[in-house]
């Protein structure tokens, strides 16, 4: 079990404990703030704007993972299926993360 789970579980939550659902929202919002502003960072020194392919499949992942939500918002519910799918997708996000990380280092 990776750490990722526990944090998806809180995903189906919704109907037991609304205000943690929102609170959790309310992070990955900000974080989403926070990202757009590294796009407005000058690049500095010896480092060049690049494209990051580590980018490009975490944001394929994220669109499935939100195409994954709309859909349990449609039917009222999120499936023991659709759960392991955004966990999975999370999963992949975080290796595509890790493996940019080692590329250079």
């Amino acid at each position: 079990m990776t750490v990722l789970h526990a944090e998806c579980y809180l995903l189906s939550v919704p109907l037991k404990v609304p205000k943690d659902v929102e609170e959790l929202a309310k992070e990955i919002e900000r974080c989403a703030r926070l990202l757009s502003r590294f796009a407005e960072l000058p690049a500095k020194g010896r480092h060049q704007a690049r494209a990051h392919r580590e980018v490009t499949q975490a944001t394929g992942r994220f669109e499935r993972i939100n195409h994954t939500l709309e859909n349990a918002l449609k039917a009222g519910y999120l499936s023991a299926a659709q759960e392991k799918s955004i966990a999975n997708n999370f999963a992949g996000i975080a290796a595509a993360l890790e493996k940019g990380a080692g590329s250079k280092r």
